[in-house]
């Protein structure tokens, strides 16, 4: 049984929160987001009162976040260095007319 505090143990039966975890965890493990949350360690520390390491999850949020920005600024260069290579070939055409 995921949760093995045995005062959570009639709620999460009766909620069926167990269930719910597990497919919450593989859905979070198919997004890019499965390096960053762990669902079923997360609610097993939180039922055992442990909490949880905010810095951890939010220094790997901030990882996530600025590997997408340069992905995205990468996108960008690429798309104004086309722009201004068709530019300056359009403006070849001209004067060569």
């Amino acid at each position: 049984m995921l949760f093995n505090n045995i005062y959570a143990e009639g709620p999460v039966d009766k909620l069926g929160l167990e269930e719910y975890v597990i497919t919450m965890d593989e859905h979070i493990k198919d997004s890019e987001l499965g390096d960053v949350f762990n669902v079923k360690e997360m609610s097993q520390n939180l039922i055992e009162g442990k909490g949880i390491e905010y810095n951890t999850i939010i220094g790997k949020l901030l990882n996530l976040f600025i590997k997408e920005i340069f992905i995205a600024l990468k996108g960008a260069i690429s798309i104004i260095i086309i722009l201004v290579l068709i530019t300056l070939l359009k403006n070849l055409e001209i004067e060569e007319r």
